[in-house]
């Protein structure tokens, strides 16, 4: 074995482990420093409520949600 070649590989695994915690980071950075999504002016309407802000508007295989619900 080369005298230099543990050093290289130890650097390029320390480089890897930090570049890979930094990926992994972006998402809770993004989540705590950015706008929040649910975070509006008006209020949501009751269907909304219910459903949650995020609602299926159909889609191309099954169509949209055609069913009533009660709070």
């Amino acid at each position: 074995m080369r005298p230099g070649r543990s050093y290289s590989k130890g650097l390029t695994a320390g480089a890897l482990v930090i570049f890979v915690g930094l990926v992994a980071s972006y998402p809770v950075l993004h989540a705590t420093k950015g706008p929040k999504i649910s975070e509006g002016t008006k209020g949501l309407n009751p269907d909304a409520q219910i459903r949650g802000a995020y609602t299926n508007t159909g889609s191309k295989d099954i169509g949209p949600d055609t069913r009533v619900y009660k709070s």
